[in-house]
Protein backbone atom coordinates (compact mmCIF):
# COMPACT_ATOMS: atom_id res chain seq x y z
CA UNK A 1 0.00 0.00 0.00
CA UNK A 2 2.76 2.25 0.96
CA UNK A 3 4.98 1.59 -2.45
CA UNK A 4 4.23 3.82 -5.15
CA UNK A 5 7.07 3.18 -7.58
CA UNK A 6 5.24 -0.49 -8.71
CA UNK A 7 3.84 -0.36 -12.05
CA UNK A 8 3.21 -4.13 -13.01
CA UNK A 9 1.93 -7.17 -10.61
CA UNK A 10 1.70 -10.56 -11.96
CA UNK A 11 0.74 -13.37 -9.59
CA UNK A 12 -0.34 -16.01 -12.57
CA UNK A 13 -0.42 -19.57 -11.91
CA UNK A 14 -0.92 -18.94 -8.27
CA UNK A 15 -3.96 -21.17 -6.71
CA UNK A 16 -6.18 -18.20 -5.14
CA UNK A 17 -8.11 -18.86 -2.23
CA UNK A 18 -10.39 -16.19 -0.89
CA UNK A 19 -7.81 -14.38 1.77
CA UNK A 20 -5.48 -13.90 -1.63
CA UNK A 21 -8.35 -12.30 -3.35
CA UNK A 22 -8.96 -10.05 -0.54
CA UNK A 23 -5.62 -8.95 -0.56
CA UNK A 24 -5.59 -7.77 -4.00
CA UNK A 25 -8.65 -6.41 -3.81
CA UNK A 26 -6.90 -4.44 -0.54
CA UNK A 27 -4.77 -3.19 -3.05
CA UNK A 28 -7.28 -1.78 -5.18
CA UNK A 29 -8.94 -0.14 -2.75
CA UNK A 30 -8.59 4.00 -1.36
CA UNK A 31 -6.46 3.64 2.04
CA UNK A 32 -5.87 6.85 3.97
CA UNK A 33 -2.09 7.91 3.88
CA UNK A 34 -1.51 7.37 7.91
CA UNK A 35 2.01 9.35 7.37
CA UNK A 36 0.34 12.30 6.51
CA UNK A 37 -2.78 11.89 9.18
CA UNK A 38 -0.04 11.41 12.30
CA UNK A 39 1.67 14.51 10.80
CA UNK A 40 -1.54 16.69 10.61
CA UNK A 41 -3.17 15.54 13.67
CA UNK A 42 0.25 16.33 15.47
CA UNK A 43 -0.01 19.62 14.18
CA UNK A 44 -3.63 20.21 15.44
CA UNK A 45 -3.34 18.59 18.99
CA UNK A 46 0.27 21.07 19.14
CA UNK A 47 -2.18 23.86 18.03
CA UNK A 48 -5.05 22.73 20.57
CA UNK A 49 -2.09 22.69 23.36
CA UNK A 50 -1.41 26.29 23.03
CA UNK A 51 -4.20 27.90 23.20
CA UNK A 52 -5.37 25.21 25.87
CA UNK A 53 -4.91 27.04 29.66
CA UNK A 54 -2.35 25.53 31.75
CA UNK A 55 -5.62 23.18 33.98
CA UNK A 56 -7.13 21.81 30.99
CA UNK A 57 -6.19 18.58 28.87
CA UNK A 58 -6.76 19.16 25.30
CA UNK A 59 -8.78 16.96 23.39
CA UNK A 60 -7.95 16.26 19.42
CA UNK A 61 -11.53 16.82 17.38
CA UNK A 62 -12.19 13.75 15.38
CA UNK A 63 -10.56 14.26 11.80
CA UNK A 64 -12.23 13.73 8.33
CA UNK A 65 -10.12 12.40 6.13
CA UNK A 66 -10.27 14.09 2.68
CA UNK A 67 -10.50 12.65 -0.77
CA UNK A 68 -7.02 13.96 -1.55
CA UNK A 69 -5.34 12.15 1.44
CA UNK A 70 -6.21 8.79 -0.27
CA UNK A 71 -3.54 7.00 -0.63
CA UNK A 72 -3.40 4.87 -4.08
CA UNK A 73 -1.02 2.67 -6.03
CA UNK A 74 1.19 2.88 -8.87
CA UNK A 75 0.16 0.18 -10.55
CA UNK A 76 -0.73 0.49 -14.36
CA UNK A 77 -0.90 -3.64 -14.65
CA UNK A 78 -2.38 -6.60 -12.81
CA UNK A 79 -1.82 -10.29 -13.97
CA UNK A 80 -3.74 -12.91 -12.69
CA UNK A 81 -4.06 -14.87 -14.94
CA UNK A 82 -4.57 -19.16 -14.98
CA UNK A 83 -5.31 -18.73 -11.44
CA UNK A 84 -8.29 -20.77 -11.08
CA UNK A 85 -10.32 -17.94 -10.21
CA UNK A 86 -13.95 -18.06 -10.41
CA UNK A 87 -16.80 -16.28 -11.98
CA UNK A 88 -17.70 -14.10 -9.00
CA UNK A 89 -14.15 -13.80 -8.02
CA UNK A 90 -13.36 -12.44 -11.26
CA UNK A 91 -16.15 -9.90 -11.10
CA UNK A 92 -15.33 -8.38 -7.90
CA UNK A 93 -11.34 -7.66 -9.43
CA UNK A 94 -12.94 -5.64 -12.75
CA UNK A 95 -15.36 -3.91 -10.28
CA UNK A 96 -12.30 -3.49 -8.45
CA UNK A 97 -9.92 -2.61 -11.35
CA UNK A 98 -12.60 0.66 -12.05
CA UNK A 99 -12.77 1.70 -8.64
CA UNK A 100 -11.51 5.21 -7.01
CA UNK A 101 -8.48 3.76 -5.33
CA UNK A 102 -7.18 1.77 -9.12
CA UNK A 103 -7.13 5.40 -11.21
CA UNK A 104 -3.91 4.23 -13.42
CA UNK A 105 -4.71 0.76 -13.77
CA UNK A 106 -4.73 0.39 -17.55
CA UNK A 107 -4.41 -3.44 -17.61
CA UNK A 108 -6.19 -6.70 -16.45
CA UNK A 109 -5.43 -9.71 -17.08
CA UNK A 110 -8.16 -12.78 -16.48
CA UNK A 111 -6.80 -15.53 -18.87
CA UNK A 112 -7.09 -18.89 -17.81
CA UNK A 113 -9.34 -18.78 -15.02
CA UNK A 114 -13.13 -20.48 -14.52
CA UNK A 115 -15.47 -17.80 -15.65
CA UNK A 116 -17.94 -19.51 -17.76
CA UNK A 117 -20.79 -18.79 -18.54
CA UNK A 118 -19.78 -15.10 -16.51
CA UNK A 119 -23.30 -14.37 -14.85
CA UNK A 120 -21.64 -12.13 -12.14
CA UNK A 121 -18.77 -11.05 -14.38
CA UNK A 122 -20.78 -9.61 -17.29
CA UNK A 123 -23.05 -8.33 -15.15
CA UNK A 124 -20.06 -6.23 -13.35
CA UNK A 125 -18.93 -5.67 -17.05
CA UNK A 126 -22.03 -3.91 -17.88
CA UNK A 127 -21.32 -1.50 -15.42
CA UNK A 128 -17.36 -1.24 -15.22
CA UNK A 129 -16.90 -0.88 -18.92
CA UNK A 130 -19.94 1.81 -19.42
CA UNK A 131 -18.43 4.19 -16.61
CA UNK A 132 -16.41 7.18 -17.07
CA UNK A 133 -14.39 6.32 -14.34
CA UNK A 134 -12.93 2.85 -16.22
CA UNK A 135 -9.32 3.47 -17.60
CA UNK A 136 -8.87 -0.11 -18.45
CA UNK A 137 -7.06 -0.48 -21.85
CA UNK A 138 -6.21 -3.68 -22.32
CA UNK A 139 -8.51 -6.87 -20.59
CA UNK A 140 -7.64 -10.20 -21.38
CA UNK A 141 -10.43 -13.07 -20.76
CA UNK A 142 -9.06 -16.11 -23.22
CA UNK A 143 -9.30 -19.60 -22.14
CA UNK A 144 -12.56 -18.96 -19.52
CA UNK A 145 -14.91 -21.07 -20.74
CA UNK A 146 -16.98 -18.51 -21.75
CA UNK A 147 -19.77 -19.36 -23.24
CA UNK A 148 -21.70 -17.81 -26.25
CA UNK A 149 -24.31 -16.11 -24.90
CA UNK A 150 -21.27 -14.55 -22.18
CA UNK A 151 -19.44 -13.44 -25.46
CA UNK A 152 -22.08 -11.92 -26.72
CA UNK A 153 -23.04 -10.01 -23.71
CA UNK A 154 -19.06 -8.66 -23.24
CA UNK A 155 -20.18 -7.11 -26.91
CA UNK A 156 -22.74 -5.21 -25.77
CA UNK A 157 -20.87 -3.84 -22.92
CA UNK A 158 -18.30 -2.53 -25.34
CA UNK A 159 -20.95 0.04 -27.08
CA UNK A 160 -20.49 3.16 -24.81
CA UNK A 161 -16.90 2.08 -24.00
CA UNK A 162 -14.60 4.67 -24.61
CA UNK A 163 -11.11 2.84 -22.75
CA UNK A 164 -10.94 -0.26 -23.94
CA UNK A 165 -8.32 -0.78 -27.30
CA UNK A 166 -7.13 -4.42 -26.47
CA UNK A 167 -9.90 -7.63 -25.89
CA UNK A 168 -8.58 -11.02 -25.40
CA UNK A 169 -10.96 -13.88 -25.74
CA UNK A 170 -8.72 -16.36 -27.82
CA UNK A 171 -9.55 -20.19 -27.11
CA UNK A 172 -13.21 -19.22 -25.63
CA UNK A 173 -16.27 -19.51 -27.97
CA UNK A 174 -16.04 -20.10 -31.73
CA UNK A 175 -16.36 -16.66 -33.46
CA UNK A 176 -18.45 -18.26 -36.50
CA UNK A 177 -21.64 -18.74 -34.93
CA UNK A 178 -24.12 -16.13 -36.22
CA UNK A 179 -25.35 -14.66 -33.20
CA UNK A 180 -21.68 -14.28 -31.87
CA UNK A 181 -21.01 -12.44 -35.69
CA UNK A 182 -24.07 -9.86 -35.36
CA UNK A 183 -23.37 -8.80 -31.70
CA UNK A 184 -19.37 -8.76 -32.49
CA UNK A 185 -20.75 -6.55 -35.78
CA UNK A 186 -22.75 -4.55 -33.75
CA UNK A 187 -19.76 -3.65 -31.28
CA UNK A 188 -17.38 -2.32 -34.41
CA UNK A 189 -19.66 -0.21 -35.85
CA UNK A 190 -20.55 1.59 -32.14
CA UNK A 191 -17.28 1.28 -30.30
CA UNK A 192 -14.40 3.77 -31.28
CA UNK A 193 -11.88 2.86 -29.06
CA UNK A 194 -11.32 -1.07 -29.89
CA UNK A 195 -8.14 -2.17 -31.88
CA UNK A 196 -7.48 -5.17 -30.79
CA UNK A 197 -9.55 -8.62 -30.96
CA UNK A 198 -7.98 -11.58 -30.33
Amino acid sequence: HKYRGLQGLAVSRHAFERQDIDAVLSLLQPTPDCTDLEANNNSKNNSNNVHASANTVATPSPRVVAPTELLRHGLRFLDVSFCGLCDRYCAELLVASAGAGAPLLEALELSGNAIGRGGHFVQAAAVVLASSACRLKHLGLARNGLSDAAVCRLFNCLHANSSLISLDLAGNSTPHTRTIKESLRQCLRLNRSLRILD
